[in-house]
């Protein structure tokens, strides 16, 4: 497996005796080190990897996303309960450009995490990184009805007869298993072509138009995504970071001022997160050679943190 273990010169900050920063919560280990826990836990992986981003004619860079999120994530003020373990448990690479063996290792790892009870928070990488991810939550949970609630602009439901790309990754779970439960946040129409909503329709996939993914209609997104909720057993949540306006996220492969805001996710992800059925995330296509001010991986790190501290 291509991996490079966590490195603690990675996490660091303000000084802090009184240790009221992230960084000085972390604690770096390996996937073959993951201790038994009884209390919540949150396992950082990163997944260095734009190859599928280079095949969906995107703009590459995405694989240096994981340690962006880790300088922006380490900086942050720690109001986190101490009942919430942080993990740090390494980045997967890929090596000759070999994405499916990847994310073959992304699947294993992801699997490995929920099987020792440590909710994995991934870090992107291509949005190639959801399939990976969906077929570890699935061989952990293969009784379970799973449902994917994905914050994009993209429904990421084109072809791969010729591999697996970072707009392939939805379709690929569908044509491979049975039970496909899809949501999408943030839809624009714009941004994908006729042939996907067909594969869409198709799919019976559930979609919230960015025209109302605002806190104004709020309560009626929030009334779909309870709808969506009821008939599932778990949620895998999926953040495109290219889903928010251009203001916020400069630094994606498929920037545009056309996104939804912070506010509005952040108040998506909490109601989804009070459901409790949330059993794994990702944040996707953080792209740090077009990023201004490091604005897109404090959004992810800032994503992050509101997860974790909904979770207690």
């Amino acid at each position: 497996m291509a991996y490079s273990a966590s490195d603690p010169k990675e996490w660091n900050g303000r000084t802090s005796v009184e240790k009221e920063y992230i960084y000085q919560r972390i604690e770096c280990i390996t996937l073959n080190e993951i201790p038994p826990v009884s209390t919540p836990s949150f396992g950082i992986l990163g997944y260095a990897v734009d190859e599928g981003v280079r095949r969906n004619q995107g703009r590459i860079g995405a694989s240096m996303g994981p340690n962006a999120f880790r300088n922006s994530f380490a900086k942050l003020s720690d109001h986190i309960s101490k009942n919430i373990n942080l993990y740090d448990v390494g980045t997967l690479i890929c090596e000759k450009a070999d994405l499916e063996q990847t994310q073959e290792e992304l699947s294993d790892s992801v699997y490995k995490l929920l099987k020792k009870g440590v909710t994995p928070l991934v870090i992107g990488g291509g949005h190639d990184i959801a399939y990976g991810h969906y077929k570890g939550i699935q061989r952990a949970n293969p009784d379970k009805k799973i449902g994917i609630i994905n914050f994009d602009a993209h429904l990421d439901l084109r072809p791969f007869e010729t591999g697996s790309h970072s707009g392939s990754p939805f379709n690929q779970i569908a044509s491979e298993f049975n039970k496909f439960n899809y949501l999408c946040v943030g839809f624009r129409k714009e941004s994908n072509p006729p042939s996907l909503l067909k594969r869409a329709e198709e799919l019976k996939v559930k979609i919230i138009d960015r025209s109302i993914s605002n806190l104004q209609h709020i309560d009626q997104v929030t009334q779909s995504i309870d709808s969506y909720l009821n008939s599932l057993d778990i949620i895998y949540i999926t953040i495109d970071l290219d889903g928010f306006a251009d203001t916020y996220a400069p630094g994606v492969s498929a920037a545009s001022p056309h996104g939804f805001n912070v506010d509005f996710a952040l108040a998506c992800l909490k109601h989804i997160v009070s459901s409790k059925k949330v059993i794994s995330v990702d944040i996707a296509e953080l792209n740090p050679s077009y990023d201004i001010d490091s604005r897109t991986s404090k959004l992810a790190a800032g994503l992050a943190y509101h997860i974790i501290d909904q979770w207690a």
